[in-house]
């Protein structure tokens, strides 16, 4: 129910990437299935993931979530990781590089 599953996993993503009720509205105008994600299994081990392999701050891994919400429901080793290693490899841009690609402009990821 909405009550129940739906808003506590709406206040823990926005707890955890410290969103405005303006930019949690933002993410999911852009993203609706994220209502129905789960925050534990889906959300959570995505935003590890990601910020893990970019060395992202928190500033960075939500500036990211917000321009490109549907990294959300991306899954990280079919499709975020080899298209990162492929924008790397045929770029030969440094991890530096390649996060300075992802946070500058999100919307790469898609």
């Amino acid at each position: 129910s909405f009550d129940s599953n739906i808003m506590p996993s709406l206040a823990a993503l926005q707890e955890r990437l410290s969103l405005s009720e303006e930019q949690l509205k933002k993410i999911v105008t852009r993203l609706p299935s994220v209502l129905s994600y789960s925050f534990e299994s889906n959300i959570v081990p995505t935003l590890a993931a990601l910020q893990e392999r970019l060395s992202l701050n928190e500033d960075q891994l939500k500036k990211v979530v917000i321009q490109r919400p549907s990294v959300l429901g991306f899954s990280v080793e079919s499709n975020i990781f080899p298209f990162l290693a492929a924008l790397k490899s045929r770029l030969s841009l440094s991890e530096e590089q390649l996060r300075k690609v992802v946070v500058r402009m999100p919307p790469v990821l898609a």
